[in-house]
């Protein structure tokens, strides 16, 4: 992409415009435009793609931008052996009477948010330490 290639604006077919300095000029133009701005959708691939609502479904069929989705795994294939799922982390201090009266803390699979069956990853680090506080200086 060269940045000093000239494009024209969706908004207005009068204004040319250097490709680098697109996404500025769309928001201001978009803004002066209002009419225009909402016969207009964004491709959710590439902000600077601006196209009529009816014809946005063909665009994102098509956008060169469009990366290749990865499909999640099947749910029919199950764990495999040594998935880091299938048992229970341990929890610190233990239970507590409540929790193990009532059952709790069984060897129940504990999957991240989104897992669905498949060939489990391998095991993650663990959770994302917690940022250090900064105080004030």
């Amino acid at each position: 992409m060269d940045p000093d290639a000239v494009v024209q604006c969706p908004y207005d077919r009068n204004h040319q415009v250097r490709e680098s300095r697109l996404p500025y000029h769309l928001v201001r133009c978009q803004q002066n435009n209002p009419q225009v701005s909402r016969t207009l959708a964004t491709c959710p691939f590439n902000a600077r793609h601006r196209v009529p609502r009816a014809l946005l479904r063909a665009h994102v069929a098509s956008c060169p931008d469009k990366l290749p989705l990865e499909l999640p795994p099947d749910p029919e294939e199950g764990h495999g052996q040594d998935c880091p799922h299938l048992a229970a982390p341990p929890v610190p201090g233990g239970l507590g009477r409540r929790a193990e009266r009532a059952g709790a803390g069984g060897a129940a699979p504990v999957h991240p948010p989104g897992h669905q069956g498949g060939t489990c990853p391998s095991p993650a680090t663990g959770p994302t330490p917690p940022r250090p506080r900064r105080g004030w200086r």
